[in-house]
């Protein structure tokens, strides 16, 4: 969230030290809750802690998917093999363009690197991402339901970018091919999460995975500068 610090904390579940990291987290959401912020949580997605139960050992949450709160004991907090904890903390001010130049050093290395986190041999990320949903899409080996709801997040992530972009280039008008670019990747995924033809599919995704890739070239340009002065860990804060 642009202008708000954060506490984070993640790790790995099979960890010996694991109970001693989740009676802390639980501690972290519990505090966070009592200051009237809620918490965000990994439990296969993201989700939000809004109350907890001492009594009853239980933290409630809501997942964005179910209208009813949804309960977790602590004792089962942390998605095997992950652990994911996101504490908002205080307000701060904050130059635009500052803000709008990070967000595209983070998007150009989000898209270029994996995630250190995930192994290569399991996930995609970044541009992979793309052929490794189109190579599923091709060998008809996946869960159906569960592309139906991976492909709706997308779609909606995409739409997410494309408005903040349009935003972005109200303040700084070289953005405008960038925008260009993510708002016809919007549309693309759209298309993608609501097409039921896998080849149609299939044809919209690596539409999108060129818009994509034009919409991170125009952003490298940007911000080609401040890159080159990160040297070759563009990642770096």
């Amino acid at each position: 969230m642009i202008g708000v610090t954060s506490s984070q904390y993640a790790g790995f579940t099979f960890l010996r030290t694991f109970p001693l990291y989740r009676e802390y987290v639980i501690g972290q959401i519990k505090a966070s809750i009592d200051r009237g912020t809620p918490a965000i949580f990994w439990r296969d997605r993201f989700v939000v802690a809004c109350g907890y139960n001492d009594e009853a050992k239980r933290i409630y949450y809501k997942d964005g998917i179910h209208d009813d709160v949804q309960e977790l004991p602590y004792d089962e907090y942390g998605s095997p093999p992950y652990y994911h904890l996101q504490v908002l903390e205080e307000g701060m001010k904050l130059d635009p363009a500052a803000v709008y130049k990070e967000s595209f050093l983070q998007a150009v290395y989000k898209w270029e690197e994996h995630e250190l986190m995930l192994p290569r041999e399991e996930y995609a990320c970044g541009g992979e991402v793309y052929q490794a949903i189109i190579d599923a899409l091709a060998s008809g080996d996946y869960d159906a339901d569960g592309a139906a709801t991976t492909l709706e997040w997308l779609a909606a992530t995409k739409r997410d970018l494309a408005d903040y972009m349009a935003e972005v280039q109200q303040e700084w008008r070289e953005a405008g091919k960038a925008a260009v670019h993510y708002r016809a990747l919007a549309g693309l995924m759209e298309r993608v999460s609501a097409s039921e033809s896998t080849a149609l599919r299939i044809r919209l995704l690596q539409d999108a995975f060129q818009a994509e890739s034009l919409a991170i070239r125009e952003l490298s340009l940007l911000v080609r500068e401040a890159a080159g002065n990160r040297f070759d860990y563009v990642g770096l804060r």
